[in-house]
């Protein structure tokens, strides 16, 4: 039986050290099988295109996007949140 999730939000990341270290953490533990770095991480976040995924006040996911050319980047869950 499934979790029901009683707190879901999504927000930017920002062009700082603190928020590459979270995403950094998500995309190790999630084992990404992309080498994701500082600068992928900060250009990014200053185009508004990193997001954190929060469940109940844990970060559960992060993801880089490029809007202009409608891509992916990057996507990681968190194992806990998997499923």
């Amino acid at each position: 039986m499934q979790k029901k999730i009683s707190d879901f939000k999504i927000c930017l990341g920002r062009p700082t050290n603190e928020d590459y270290i979270k995403a950094k953490n998500i995309f190790n533990k999630g084992r990404h099988p992309a080498f994701i770095g500082h600068d992928m991480v900060t250009h990014n976040a200053r185009n508004g295109d990193l997001l954190f995924f929060f469940i109940e006040n844990n970060i559960a996911a992060v993801s880089l996007v490029n809007p202009k050319r409608n891509i992916l980047l990057a996507l990681n869950v968190h194992p806990d949140f998997r499923g």
